[in-house]
């Protein structure tokens, strides 16, 4: 064949090729439940039929980033690729920087890729706007939130935030600031979610809602624990303590709760 002929036609090849094929490219076992997800995901968008598209758009996030995070990215958030990012992803990483002075953006994206996805003005710069309110004057929203980048994937901050300080009662807003500050990730919780949780450790412990209140402001990261893995600490624990009330302990000093029990106590 002539060559000129096989250079022509290289990307109607390319084109014609399967979009598993564009996957596992990027290192997902052929075969495997992770491509199997991913296709399930894209299947509808017209966008993963075209692989010259889908490279171009690749090769975008990597002269960008780095090969290894486009890649981390785009199997973590497939749609991603489903945005102009040969047009639009100069503009964004610029307005990226400037809201996360000094951060690696490669790192913070390969932890929410879906940020890329969301008008730095209206959404990003907005969340960490209501974030800071969220927070102790002394802490920044912006190392939080680079600390931990999917708190500005969630909407309505505030909301979550108002069903947190219900489940506090009786703290200042002053101190519910502080417990956000010393557990932003209490911020992910959905406000049903709060609900939940709170009542499922309310009720393990057999204590009143005041009473509650004071065990999470000593141990706030206790509501993003799962009620199952709690229970089977305070089950534990009274095993290794058959003279004493395992509850009682745990509401003197929710830091049990914290530990591995059968190994600390």
């Amino acid at each position: 064949l002539d060559y000129r002929m096989v250079i022509s036609i290289f990307p109607l090849l390319l084109a014609l090729c399967p979009p598993s094929s564009f996957w596992i490219e990027l290192g997902v076992p052929p075969s495997s439940a992770q491509l199997a997800r991913l296709e399930d995901m894209t299947r509808d968008r017209a966008v993963f039929s075209d692989t010259v598209l889908l490279r171009r758009r690749m090769h975008a996030l990597s002269s960008s980033l780095s090969a290894t995070a486009a890649k981390a990215m785009v199997v973590r958030s497939p749609l991603l690729l489903t945005h102009d990012l040969e047009r639009t992803l100069p503009a964004k990483l610029d307005r990226l920087r400037a809201l996360f002075p000094g951060v690696p953006l490669g790192d913070l994206l390969v932890r929410a890729p879906s940020l890329l996805q969301l008008d730095a003005e209206t959404k990003i710069a907005a969340r960490l706007d209501v974030l800071q309110r969220l927070l102790p004057p002394s802490m920044s929203a912006c190392d939080i939130a680079a600390r931990s980048p999917t708190l500005l994937q969630l909407q309505a901050l505030e909301e979550r935030a108002e069903a947190l300080a219900r489940v506090f009662v009786g703290l200042s807003p002053d101190d519910m600031r502080k417990v956000v500050g010393r557990c932003p990730l209490l911020l992910s919780l959905a406000p049903a979610s709060v609900s939940s949780k709170a009542g499922k450790l309310k009720a393990m412990l057999g204590c009143e809602d005041a009473k509650l209140a004071t065990v999470l402001e000593k141990e706030p990261a206790l509501l993003t624990c799962s009620a199952t893995s709690l229970a089977a600490k305070v089950d534990n624990l009274q095993r290794l303590l058959p003279s004493s009330d395992a509850r009682k302990l745990v509401v003197s000093t929710p830091r049990l709760l914290t530990l591995n029990v059968q190994e600390s106590v």
